[in-house]
């Protein structure tokens, strides 16, 4: 017998952003609800795509950014930025950023600081804080130091162990359940991305007037790329019935995001960052378990300098990819594409 399915009279959806997806569309479309109220925050879509064809242009209230902040209608949490005497002068700045090595050495065991923004927690009072903290190294130390002022706090970072760290979702718990009072996270979402290039879909750290044409040349789709992704992702868990199409997007953006994961003190060259991209972009990581996406990347850089080092010395001349550098590209990626297969095939025959 068919299930029958009871018609909603009013349906409220939030992130309605996302709706011109194809997968948020079959749940609209599995309940057609009498009336359906979408809720965003970010009507404005990358891909220009136009959500308000949806509802025919009816949008019973619109309020700006700054009107809802001004009535505290937004999070109901606010954000401290406290003033302290650092002097910032002598740390370098690296690709748009203060050099992390110096950070930390300059934050971590500063007993005048930890005091001050000790001071300024207790003056506010927070039941319930989230801390930013500039490395995983700081955010175990700042850990510690509320820990050991009896304020119970945690780090959370990616590979989290020890005292003073936990999993992003237990903390979240113990934050809730008032275990614990303070989290002290770097990013933890995007942590480890490389700073050149941001995932969270805003325009690159460094600013596009400062990346050469061969950057641009491989990461102009990577924003939308990386969009399209994550809409998909939100709304993979509805159904298992995934089309070729969207698996497609689903494998491509893991690789993706696994790729712009970057080891901590080890930045690429721009002209390694142009060659790993390239190989993104071209789906030279398809074959590549997620989880070896790392591993494809170290040796294929290390073949690359190795076998055709000629190929980033021309990416740093020529700033960018004319049709003979791009010959030059395919050769050593497929060299060393047919290479990473043969080595995982003989792995594989011995196991």
């Amino acid at each position: 017998m068919a299930e029958k399915i009871v018609r909603p009279i009013l349906t409220y959806a939030d992130e309605f952003h996302h709706a011109i997806n194809d997968q948020y569309q079959r749940i609209v479309n599995y309940f057609k609800p009498q009336f359906l109220l979408g809720l965003t925050a970010t009507p404005e879509r990358m891909d220009g795509r136009n959500i308000y064809e949806i509802c025919d242009y009816n949008v019973p209230y619109e309020i700006s950014l700054k009107e809802a902040i001004n009535k505290g209608m937004l999070v109901p949490f606010h954000y401290y930025g406290i003033f302290d005497d650092t002097d910032y002068s002598k740390i370098h700045i690296v690709r748009g950023r203060y050099d992390e090595k110096e950070l930390n050495e300059t934050y971590i065991g500063n007993v005048h600081r930890y005091e001050l923004i000790y001071k300024y927690y207790c003056k506010y009072g927070s039941r319930q804080a989230l801390g930013f903290c500039c490395s995983k190294e700081h955010a175990r130390e700042m850990a510690k130091e509320f820990s050991s002022r009896g304020i119970p706090s945690v780090a959370v970072f990616s590979d989290a162990s020890g005292k003073y760290t936990e999993k992003r979702n237990v903390a979240i718990q113990k934050l809730k359940n008032g275990e614990i009072k303070v989290i002290f996270s770097v990013d933890m979402f995007n942590e480890g991305v490389r700073p050149s290039v941001d995932s969270g879909l805003s325009v690159s750290r460094v600013g596009s007037a400062a990346q050469t044409k061969a950057m641009k040349q491989v990461s102009g789709s990577l924003k939308l790329e990386l969009a399209q992704y994550r809409e998909m992702e939100s709304f993979a868990k509805f159904g298992s019935d995934l089309d070729a199409s969207t698996k497609d997007v689903l494998d491509h953006g893991a690789r993706l995001t696994q790729l712009l994961i970057q080891k901590q003190y080890s930045p690429l060259t721009v002209p390694e960052q142009v060659l790993s991209l390239y190989a993104a972009k071209n789906r030279y990581l398809k074959p590549v378990e997620v989880d070896q996406v790392g591993e494809f990347e170290q040796g294929m850089l290390e073949y690359v300098h190795r076998e055709y080092p000629y190929v980033l010395d021309q990416i740093e001349m020529k700033k960018a990819i004319d049709d003979e550098l791009e010959a030059d590209i395919k050769k050593a990626l497929d060299a060393y594409a047919k290479q990473y297969a043969l080595e995982k095939g003989a792995q594989h025959g011995t196991e």
